[in-house]
């Protein structure tokens, strides 16, 4: 039954393709020879998606070849083109896609054309056969004495078949990792990200660095008297203002802030508890932040500033969690604590015993000072 429906399915897309064709003819007489060529080109696309046959479709791509799908979906060069289609041959024989040209513009001194036009298609979403349809944008370039697509962009305008397999699917995201020079040596812990632009770091040996460009140039730096301390928090507010946790035991832990990008520093607090061990700091906004130290005495230590660290102030016992015994934090990264909305945020610990297996043991709600809800 299966190979009967995928016979009835090619034998149409075949019909629907030859239709296409006999109906470019008819409008060949008004077309210049530069535009027949690119109309029996896409023509010859129809026929080899129909014939399943991925290396003349390789053929008729330029190596730089680039396309992004209507499931936003992209292809960089002709290799991959035909690599992806003959995954999809092979996935789905019932799959098929016709292009139809709506109209072609050429610049022939710059061997370039723009082609519009509309698509349509069959294939299988959440395992549903669904029909699809669509607009598309395609760059062709001179290729010896024809033509080849460089480029080409598919826009899903709209889909029919079952509720559920036309449903939007979830986008595919892959990062990808670039190696930046920092302009340091010392080895750095934390990251505080103001935007896509704006970024501090902080480390080891009183360093932190700095970018305002998106990471194309670093500037980093040392805060003056600071060179021991282990900067193992930055909370960034902009380009100009920042702060830095120091981790450590007793005066080790500190916070120092700057609001003029690193050229001069405030020492804000140093811990007079000899058992204190700062691990972490955030804020809500430029003036409310808080940080956060491993137990004394079975209880947690937990500063707060309203003022954009004038005045850090210990929070009263009674709002704060008892620790279990020898309950605490990671001091690496700053990501024990962390703020939410305008009032909220968490503290995470680890416990001795399950320290083995990395778990985080321990969470707390943390709210800003005042607040209720």
């Amino acid at each position: 039954m299966g190979t009967t429906k995928t016979r009835v399915i090619l034998a149409t897309s075949i019909a629907c393709a030859l239709v296409t064709a006999c109906s470019a003819e008819s409008e060949r007489q008004a077309l210049t020879p530069i535009e027949q060529q690119i109309r029996v080109a896409r023509e010859r696309f129809n026929t080899a998606i129909v014939e399943r046959d991925a290396a003349t479709i390789e053929a008729l791509l330029t190596p730089d070849y680039h396309a992004v799908s209507s499931l936003n979906n992209q292809t960089h060069g002709a290799s991959q083109g035909r690599e992806n289609w003959d995954n999809l041959f092979a996935r789905d024989t019932s799959e098929f896609y016709v292009r139809t040209s709506r109209r072609i513009r050429v610049n022939e001194a710059w061997g370039q054309a723009e082609e519009l036009g509309d698509w349509h298609g069959h294939r299988s979403q959440r395992d549903e056969p669904v029909r699809v349809f669509g607009t598309y944008a395609a760059k062709w370039i001179r290729n010896g004495n024809g033509w080849a697509l460089q480029s080409e962009v598919f826009t899903l305008l709209g889909c029919e078949g079952a509720k559920t397999a036309c449903a939007p699917e979830e986008p595919t995201l892959t990062p990808t990792v670039t190696q930046l020079t920092s302009g340091t040596t010392a080895l750095l812990q934390a990251v505080s990200v103001v935007n896509a632009d704006t970024v501090w770091v902080s480390g080891h040996a009183g360093t932190y660095v700095r970018t305002t460009d998106g990471g194309t140039t670093w500037t980093a730096g040392v805060v003056p008297g600071a060179d021991t301390l282990q900067f193992r928090d930055v909370h960034a507010i902009n380009g100009s203002t920042a702060y830095l946790l120091a981790a450590g035991p007793g005066d080790m832990s500190r916070i120092y802030k700057t609001s003029d990008a690193g050229s001069s520093w405030e020492l804000q607090f140093v811990n007079d508890q000899p058992d204190a061990f700062f691990d972490c700091l955030d804020f809500w906004d430029a003036d409310h932040g808080v940080a956060f130290s491993d137990a004394i005495g079975g209880e947690f230590v937990i500063l707060e500033t309203n003022d954009g660290g004038a005045a850090w102030g210990r929070r009263p016992n009674a709002s704060v969690p008892d620790a279990q015994e020898g309950e605490g934090s990671f001091a690496a990264s700053g990501t024990c604590l962390s703020v939410a909305g305008d009032r909220h945020g968490g503290i995470g610990t680890l416990l001795p015993r399950c320290a083995e297996i990395g778990h985080a043991c321990g969470a707390y709600v943390l709210r800003l000072s005042g607040s209720s809800g």
